[in-house]
């Protein structure tokens, strides 16, 4: 079954361009935000994470899921014939 996001993000990855696309597929978290990510993935794994920690992480995946499927639009953009 499909999000309303992930829907929703499907329409606004159709009007991409060749030069949006490129650039969506460049997209990386910073090297202090992947840190940041890491220590709470680790704390969150080890159950010993405080609410605010759960709430940020949380925070961070919902981004990196919409940034995904933006990127997945994206490689639909650039490659219509691939699967």
């Amino acid at each position: 079954m499909v999000s309303v996001v992930e829907s929703s993000l499907e329409s606004v990855g159709r009007s991409l361009n060749s030069e949006a696309a490129l650039k969506l597929l460049e997209l990386k978290a910073p090297p202090l935000l992947q840190q940041r990510m890491d220590v709470l993935a680790d704390r969150c794994g080890e159950g010993v994470a405080s609410d605010e920690e759960l709430s940020e992480y949380d925070s961070m995946i919902q981004a990196a899921n919409v940034i995904a499927i933006l990127q997945a639009e994206a490689r639909r953009v650039l490659f219509p014939s691939q699967p």
